[in-house]
């Protein structure tokens, strides 16, 4: 494609893209059964003048300001909560053409801490029934199959995320209906208990009633801590993908008679069970992990987890049915667990953008969601699809979560040791030339917020030193390189030796036109952020820029299953990169302070060096007390600011649906979409 059709079409999606904000402030929607959970308490947006020189983008926003007030913020609660309260007298929450779509109100309205407790319909959790479900097909059921590089812990549509569901793990994430979607809950799995007899001994007293299934190679023998040993020990392998996890552990030791394993450890590790939550850390049997090959793992399981596999298309759909020697039980009602006796999860939203397009994925009614037989969906575009998925069904319950920590959109540098970006000055610029709101009404509706890229459950409350704080960042806690400032960004530029005669080249890292089999390909929010930065920096900065395009490269991959997938790189001549790809779980913040900003660290393609950060980032890794890792943490995200080696833009809010007799079907903060926190499905349950 050449620049000026690539131009052109980006063009044309932004126009498609503005008309949705439109249609949807001047539409609305729905309030009924609308849940928008964990948001903080919103501020009234600046009457401060925008800054000179705004790009397109800002002026859009602009007359779009009315509409939608962009970003919660602290302060003024009283007077936001007393404006959602009017709109609801006045109707305007309702499902009206005359409404305003107001995020600033319906998310302090629908914040989690003001709903009540889910109605339970008079009655215990009912068992049995066949959730239907929007998810990705499963590329891979094998915890051990070969890691496809770079390591994704957890990928969209990526191998392995719905694993707990087959397998048990020795700690999970707390989820339910009524879990606090800004923290993190680790409980026990296969652990009736764990304790800390000292910083460097981690013992775990396992469930003395679980069994294997009762087909070959287990014959449902009696599950072992030499058996949850074992895999540990596998995992703990070079090479493997969760071996990062434990590079603290020196050994493990298992006590069968007492079902007691231990982990000695070299250090402190403060992030060790919060990682070990992830998907990917389960338990098979001792004979799968010597000899895979005694089963297919593509339609077979063998786990002690809450169901059993019979049927997975890794490109469509995968179901599951009922484990019925499952040990759990629900510790609210006592009830055997799971609750359902079937899951079928297909991917509707890959099915929607092949049958309809990108352009016209809005338009989708399944007859399934429409009659409720589907129970929960992934949206495409936020709050503008709610609308029509709220007119299909218009007692479904939608719910606006935190985003996932690393989920922001973000601009990362080649090299911040060599070349243009090794000063200070041209980083620092090229974040000062961008209008962050600008970029959230232009690409969400204003349905988004300011990032950092950390995960904020592990900061101190700005309202509360002894507490931990709550999404989102407000503006003035990112700095003067988070602030709109063409004319400061301008005179860096000038100071670092850049005029009109001699630019700045931006070489800009962008998705590819064509697929591997020449098929033209949608635009992704990646190409519509770098080409919205590209307007920005030639707006702020004139002709002190160049801006010129890269694009990707594909690669082939066949995995351990003969799966072929094809993965874009980033152009070798690109030297902006947009972020890098999704290199862990970040459930703890372990995986953005240590490895994404160590010297040393697996993720840190840029090469940050800086003495401070590598001190801080192997101290917050040590530091057991939540508050001291805090303030080290806090250390570590002011200086990454300071130094702008990354330029961060906004991170979006999430939404989803689910039938209204769907109970603890819920994204927790980090958990974008149900394969980051699918252990929620052996207690979901649905109501007559």
């Amino acid at each position: 494609m050449s620049v000026g059709r690539w131009q052109s079409t980006f063009r044309r999606t932004r126009l498609s893209r503005r008309r949705l904000l439109t249609v949807s402030a001047r539409a609305g929607v729905g309030a009924v059964g609308l849940s928008l959970v964990g948001c903080a308490d919103p501020e009234p947006v600046s009457d401060a003048p925008p800054a000179e020189a705004a790009s397109s983008q800002t002026q859009a926003g602009q007359e779009q300001q009315q509409q939608f007030s962009f970003l919660p913020r602290r302060g003024a609660a009283e007077a936001t909560r007393q404006a959602g309260e009017a709109a609801d007298q006045e109707g305007l929450l309702e499902s009206s053409e005359s409404a305003t779509f107001d995020p600033q109100i319906l998310r302090e309205r629908y914040h989690w801490r003001h709903l009540p407790a889910p109605p339970i319909q008079g009655s215990q959790p009912q068992p049995g029934g066949e959730l239907v479900i929007d998810t990705p097909g499963v590329l891979e059921w094998n915890p051990f199959t070969e890691p496809i590089e770079p390591v994704d812990d957890v990928g969209l549509g990526g191998p392995g995320h719905f694993l707990p569901l087959l397998y048990s793990q020795l700690v999970t994430t707390q989820v339910d209906d009524q879990t606090d979607p800004h923290r993190t809950s680790v409980t026990g799995d296969l652990a009736s208990r764990w304790e800390w007899p000292d910083d460097l001994t981690l013992v775990f007293h396992l469930h003395q009633q679980v069994s294997w299934s009762d087909r070959e190679p287990t014959l449902g023998r009696a599950l072992t801590a030499s058996d949850v040993q074992i895999n540990y020990d596998a995992f703990r392998e070079p090479g493997r993908r969760q071996a990062d996890t434990y590079d603290a552990v020196l050994r493990t030791e298992a006590i069968d008679d007492t079902h007691t394993l231990k982990f000695h450890l070299s250090q402190p590790a403060a992030y060790l069970l919060n990682k070990m939550t992830s998907p990917w850390h389960v338990v098979v049997p001792q004979e799968l992990v010597a000899d895979p090959t005694l089963i297919d793992w593509s339609n077979s399981s063998r786990g002690s987890g809450p169901y059993t596999l019979f049927l997975s298309a890794p490109d469509s759909e995968w179901r599951l049915k009922r484990n019925p020697t499952y040990f759990r039980r629900d510790p609210t009602s006592g009830a055997q667990l799971p609750f359902l006796d079937v899951i079928r999860a297909s991917d509707y939203l890959n099915w929607r953008r092949g049958r309809l397009g990108e352009s016209d994925a809005l338009s989708w009614q399944t007859e399934e969601w429409k009659s409720g037989e589907l129970h929960g969906v992934r949206l495409l575009d936020g709050m503008a699809e709610a609308r029509h998925a709220f007119d299909a069904n218009p007692q479904a319950v939608f719910q606006v979560t935190p985003p996932r920590p690393s989920g922001g959109l973000y601009f990362s540098f080649r090299s911040v040791q060599t070349g243009a970006f090794a000063d200070l000055r041209t980083r620092r610029a090229l974040s000062m030339a961008l209008d962050r709101e600008a970029f959230a009404l232009e690409m969400f509706n204003g349905f988004a917020a300011y990032d950092c890229r950390q995960n904020w459950a592990f900061f101190r409350s700005p309202e509360d030193s002894d507490e931990m704080r709550e999404w989102p960042w407000e503006r003035s806690e990112l700095g003067p390189v988070a602030a709109h400032n063409p004319s400061e960004a301008a005179a860096l530029l000038r100071a670092a030796g850049y005029d009109d005669d001699s630019p700045l080249v931006l070489n800009l890292d962008v998705p590819p036109a064509l697929s591997p089999a020449a098929t033209e390909l949608p635009i992704y929010d990646q190409t519509t952020a770098t080409l919205l930065a590209a307007e920005h920096w030639q707006a702020a900065l004139g002709g002190l820029v160049a801006v010129e395009r890269r694009e990707q490269r594909w690669e082939m991959t066949i995995d351990r299953s003969s799966y072929k997938r094809f993965d874009r790189f980033p152009n070798d001549e690109a030297e902006i990169i947009f972020g890098p790809r999704n290199w862990g779980y970040d459930v703890d913040p372990d995986d953005l302070a240590y490895a994404e900003l160590h010297s040393s660290g697996r993720a840190n393609p840029s090469g940050i060096s800086d003495p401070d950060i590598d001190q801080w980032s192997v101290a917050q890794r040590q530091a057991v007390d939540p508050l001291e890792r805090a303030d080290l943490l806090e250390r570590i995200r002011l200086k990454t600011l300071e130094e702008a080696w990354r330029i961060f833009l906004v991170n979006p809010y999430h939404v989803r649906a689910r039938a209204a007799n769907v109970f603890n079907l819920l994204n927790t903060y980090y958990a974008d979409s149900l394969e980051l926190a699918p252990k929620q499905l052996e207690r979901t349950w649905i109501a007559s």
